[in-house]
């Protein structure tokens, strides 16, 4: 099964694919559907391993190329705008810094993302402790939010030699 799920689709022309936070999952934006004004096909990409304690990604750099792989088979034409929340954003970058010769980017949207220097981010709050925070305050089940924090942990540990790719693409951060 495809970790690539349609959030709207209105457009053939203009697409946002949105990429999972650190927790793996793509359920706060499915609250974008409807919300634009402009014709625009909403995408988001869960992490297909949530919750397997035996498979998973083993590096940023696996993850990516295959998030970069599920997106270019999807032989969606026109325009893009590839983004994320948190740990999505940096996906975005990185995804972006592998396409963006290959296809029309309008913009990276980062939302709340970490883009910082990675000597100070061990001295920053972490982004996936604040998702946990908010998953605890929308009443996820006590099994979601394990496993949530499971796969921050691998997460964190992913980003934690991560250095910001250099992108023509403008970005946008929010």
């Amino acid at each position: 099964k495809s970790p690539l799920f349609v959030i709207e689709k209105r457009s053939e022309t203009r697409h946002l694919i949105l990429l999972h936070p650190g927790s793996g999952l793509i359920f706060d934006y499915q609250k974008l559907a409807g919300k634009f004004t402009q014709p625009l096909s909403i995408y988001a990409i869960n992490n297909p391993y949530f919750g397997n304690p035996t498979v998973y990604f083993n590096s940023l750099e696996e993850m990516v190329m295959y998030y970069t792989n599920i997106i270019k088979n999807q032989n969606l034409k026109g325009s893009f705008i590839i983004g994320g929340w948190s740990f999505g954003g940096i996906l975005s970058l990185e995804i972006t810094k592998r396409l963006e010769r290959e296809l029309r980017i309008e913009f990276v949207l980062l939302l709340d993302s970490t883009f910082v220097d990675p000597h100070i981010y061990n001295d920053l709050p972490s982004p996936i402790h604040e998702e946990e925070e908010l998953a605890f305050h929308m009443g996820y089940p006590d099994e979601i939010k394990i496993t949530m924090r499971l796969e921050g942990e691998k997460t964190e540990k992913m980003i934690s030699q991560w250095v910001p790719p250099c992108i023509e693409t403008s970005v946008i951060l929010i």
